[in-house]
């Protein structure tokens, strides 16, 4: 599967001179996902269908079944595109930067949940029962796919001999649980206010600093 970067999931396109402006492939990619995910928010899984969301983007069917296979394609691709604007993979220059700093790098969140992510978020739980391969795809595209990132990172670092981790998937899951909110609280609660961008900051630092020191048995950065 494409992956989608970018908060609008625009790639660079090629536009030939003295023709009319036509959209290329990664803008329809994007309008179709922006399309997905408002039905998904206001209809929910059940009423988030191929011809729905080719009405809302104002496309055809054929569009989408060109840049998406089935709609749980289509579904997973809004997941991993809203993943990658919390969490987002590594750049080179970031890359060769003490593990400790790649770590915060990896698990700061680049932002909050929107509103639109949190109805998507509620219809997921709500309606997990009668959809669970989708279900499980936001699964496979969301949380797991945050702590594939890290696991990753985690072998870099114990291949470069920064740190002995016995069992990296398991290491990044515990970061993971540990360092991102539970959103329970905000979707149950619409008045809750989201913690101080500086206590995140804090309460990661001490999160890193425990597992260097803790699960992490030798680490140079």
């Amino acid at each position: 599967m494409k992956e989608d970067h970018g908060p609008a999931g625009f790639g660079s396109c090629t536009r030939r001179r003295g023709r009319p402006p036509s959209l290329c492939e990664a803008e329809r990619r994007a309008l179709i996902l922006d399309a997905a995910s408002r039905i998904l928010a206001s209809e929910g899984l059940q009423g988030t269908t191929m011809a729905a969301i080719a009405r809302e983007a104002g496309m055809s069917k054929r569009t989408l079944y060109e840049l998406f296979e089935d709609r749980d394609a289509l579904f997973e691709a809004c997941v991993r595109r809203t993943r990658l604007q919390l969490v987002r993979p590594l750049t080179d220059a970031e890359r060769a930067l003490p593990l400790a700093e790649r770590l915060r790098i990896l698990l700061r969140p680049g932002g909050c949940l929107t509103e639109q992510s949190k109805a998507i978020l509620r219809a997921v739980i709500a309606e997990a029962p009668a959809h669970p391969e989708l279900a499980r795809g936001f699964l496979r595209e969301g949380p797991y796919g945050a702590r594939r990132s890290l696991r990753e990172e985690l072998d870099r670092a114990v291949a470069a001999g920064e740190v002995e981790i016995e069992d990296t998937d398991a290491t990044a899951r515990i970061l993971c649980n540990m360092s991102f909110q539970s959103p329970v609280e905000t979707l149950v609660d619409p008045d809750a206010v989201p913690p101080a961008p500086e206590a995140v900051e804090a309460c990661l630092a001490r999160i890193i600093t425990i597992f260097l020191h803790g699960v992490a048995r030798r680490a140079k950065g």
